[in-house]
């Protein structure tokens, strides 16, 4: 389903109250980022998601797996457009790269209602979920569940975090370590 800002604000909430649900996603990290600047209230229900293990990345996951069989290569892509053409020989790298896609886009689509968008911008949408979908049913059944993975998930949305925040540090800490190193050397 295609949702408008709200009402996936909305959605995402429900999604991360429901112990029910695995929420699986491509790079998940930034939309879940993306959906807590839209609604900060969200990030400690983000938290506990991921202490429950309830969110899964196929991005993170293909990478776990090709470290595992052979390590990362300069050669190894990891968009979704790599993995979809990994798993199902199905080329989507046109409509990725080209930068009249809808990919590049949505901002045009910002306030219009669902229904009032082009078909090829829904399309481009409901494709990029329903590959996700397929790709992490593809990654179970090709790699099973990877030791350590979700461990793997939680740790690349710290670095998210990270990026997202900075590093934050405790000043006080941070004096009295300066002053301890430099009187040490």
């Amino acid at each position: 389903m295609l949702l408008d800002r709200s009402s996936g604000l909305i959605k995402i909430r429900e999604m991360l109250m429901d112990s029910d649900v695995y929420l699986v996603g491509h790079n998940v990290t930034y939309d879940l980022a993306v959906a807590v600047a839209g609604d900060p209230s969200l990030l400690p229900l983000v938290f506990s998601a991921y202490d429950d293990k309830r969110i899964g990345c196929t991005m993170i996951f293909e990478m776990m797996a090709t470290i595992a069989e052979r390590g990362i290569g300069p050669q190894d892509r990891f968009n979704l457009a790599a993995l979809v053409l990994k798993h199902f020989e199905k080329d989507r790298s046109e409509e990725k790269n080209n930068p009249n896609s809808w990919r590049m886009r949505y901002q045009e689509l910002d306030g219009v209602p669902i229904g009032r968008w082009p078909e090829e911008a829904r399309r481009y949408a409901m494709d990029d979920a329903s590959d996700t979908l397929d790709v992490w049913n593809a990654q179970i059944a090709r790699y099973g569940f990877l030791p350590d993975l979700e461990n793997q998930f939680r740790y690349d949305w710290a670095l998210r975090l990270m990026r997202v925040w900075g590093v934050r540090t405790d000043g006080p800490a941070v004096g009295r370590l300066k002053h301890d190193l430099e009187a040490h050397v």
